[in-house]
């Protein structure tokens, strides 16, 4: 392996193991806008970070951090996903939520991939103390392009559908309800995903998630996000990120959506 590649392997190994060792390690999170980085080159690591402070008469710090370690040899892929959100209003803290979600890939064909993973995660302000999913699933590559690099016009760069099964256990902290809440329940996971490459460097990425609780329909989350990706210098990106989640039978106490705008630095190693 090059020695460039050994070296980005070691400082993203390090940083995974930095972020799994200082939190507890919030539905599916979305590994779509970055999980292209994976299926073209062979091992690469990716962090991407954004901060906010504000003081005087109010006084708000936040704080966001997303890595990510992959590597992928013939037609196999495997990458690890960590992702953590903090945030404090004068002394108490308001966003506190962190999640870990590791996928192996088997590119049977170049429009048909089996995926296995597995992913752990919490959220405090949705009262959510745990949740760990496994499962396994299918993904269909409708269109692929062929588009240059410094392509100037817009099309569409892939488009891809996904099928999966997932098995869900979920602990919610509702001691001041009637105490700790746990669920364990079998999931599908469907979801589209659009990726552009527009002129002048910039790519767009939409990606859309509907998951139902198979022994109650009603009982779902859809979630929303779309992505605008600005290329600064070769390794260097500037994002914009808007996601919309909804949980139509969200526990006691827990609003049934939530909405984020969320701008970002993204350095590829």
């Amino acid at each position: 392996m090059p020695v460039r590649n050994i070296r980005s392997l070691t400082i993203s190994s390090l940083f995974v193991l930095l972020f799994l060792t200082t939190t507890q390690l919030s539905a599916q999170v979305n590994i779509e806008r970055i999980r292209w980085h994976s299926e073209t080159s062979e091992s690469h690591a990716l962090l991407e970070t954004g901060a906010s402070l504000k003081r005087g008469n109010t006084d708000i710090s936040d704080f966001y951090i997303n890595g990510l370690l992959g590597y992928r040899e013939g037609n196999y892929i495997i990458f690890l996903l960590g992702d953590l959100d903090y945030g404090k209003r004068s002394d108490s803290k308001y966003l506190n939520r962190g999640v870990a979600h590791l996928r192996y890939n088997y590119l049977y064909t170049d429009k048909l991939a089996f995926e296995v993973f597995g992913q752990i995660e919490y959220d405090d302000f949705r009262l959510l103390k745990r949740r760990n999913i496994g499962g396994v699933g299918i993904r269909i590559t409708l269109h692929h392009g062929n588009l240059e690099e410094n392509s100037e016009t817009g099309e569409i760069e892939s488009f891809i559908v996904g099928l999966s099964y997932f098995y869900e256990m979920e602990t919610y902290d509702l001691d001041w309800y009637y105490g700790d809440d746990s669920t364990l329940l079998n999931r599908l996971s469907t979801y589209l995903v659009a990726n552009c490459r527009l002129p002048n460097q910039i790519r767009f990425n939409w990606t859309s998630y509907y998951q139902p609780a198979i022994s109650d329909f009603n009982d779902y989350r859809f979630i929303a996000e779309s992505n605008l990706t600005f290329q600064i210098l070769e390794h260097l990106d500037f994002r914009v990120s808007c996601s919309y989640r909804y949980d139509n039978e969200p526990v006691v106490g827990v609003s049934k959506y939530d909405m984020s705008i969320r701008n970002t630095i993204v350095l590829m190693l």
